[in-house]
């Protein structure tokens, strides 16, 4: 993957992201995304994930997008110390 990260939002309804590792989990309301600079978080209603490049970093996603938020290493450390406990 030689491109950079970048997010390109459509009237909240459809958003292209590339700089894309792997996706880490998604949902309808909830799609996290491992990208060349971090956790991206997306949340919103009726989200789905209509094409996954991971060979090109590439991925398209339509709903109705309500927030967009990067994790800092503090948040993504503290998400996996929670879920290690509920596993335990």
């Amino acid at each position: 993957m030689s491109q950079g990260h970048q997010l390109t939002l459509t009237d909240r309804k459809a958003l292209s992201v590339s700089g894309v590792k792997h996706v880490d989990s998604f949902d309808e309301g909830k799609i996290m995304l491992n990208t060349s600079l971090g956790i991206l978080v997306l949340k919103g209603e009726s989200l789905n994930v209509n094409q996954l490049n991971l060979d090109e970093g590439k991925v398209s996603i339509t709903g109705n997008i309500g927030n967009i938020q990067y994790l800092d290493e503090h948040q993504v450390k503290k998400g996996k110390g929670i879920m290690q406990k509920l596993l335990k």
